[in-house]
């Protein structure tokens, strides 16, 4: 009678390909970690892009405010003037760090006259809003220029 062996004989593994599985591993493991600084990285540029926006959006609606209350009032278009220095907003509803407006008002720039009926005069009013944000040093600023008919 014929003896069978039974044990299986596994296959000897050469030296050469000891640790790649681990290998393997570790470069997903350093190609994940770069995806995910990278997506950090972007969150933080969109949180600052937002708060970027928000600002813009105030800085804009101050300037309708002051604009508004120039065509009111529009006997008294050059008391807004602030004379070229820039003043705090007190008296508008801004959060804007280290808000500051500064209105300029002008005769309109000279056209050529056309044969019309006598207008009344008309002024160039520029609206000037500057703030800097808390996270930057550099100071951000809205501009916003309309014409406005003054009644001498």
């Amino acid at each position: 009678m014929a003896v069978i062996n039974l044990q299986r004989r596994e296959p000897v593994i050469g030296s050469s390909q000891q640790g790649v599985v681990l290998l393997e591993v570790l470069v997903a493991v350093l190609i994940f970690s770069i995806g995910i600084l990278g997506m950090i990285g972007m969150q933080a540029a969109s949180v600052t892009a937002v708060s970027d926006a928000k600002y813009r959006s105030e800085a804009a609606m101050v300037a309708d405010q002051i604009l508004a209350r120039i065509w009111a009032d529009q006997a008294n278009v050059t008391a807004y003037d602030t004379g070229g220095s820039a003043v705090s907003l007190a008296g508008f509803e801004a959060n804007l760090p280290d808000g500051k407006r500064q209105v300029a008002v002008g005769p309109l720039p000279a056209i050529p006259p056309a044969p019309a009926p006598a207008l009344p005069a008309m002024r160039t009013v520029t609206v000037t809003i500057t703030w800097q944000p808390p996270e930057s040093a550099t100071v951000r600023r809205f501009v916003t220029e309309t014409q406005i008919s003054s009644t001498l």
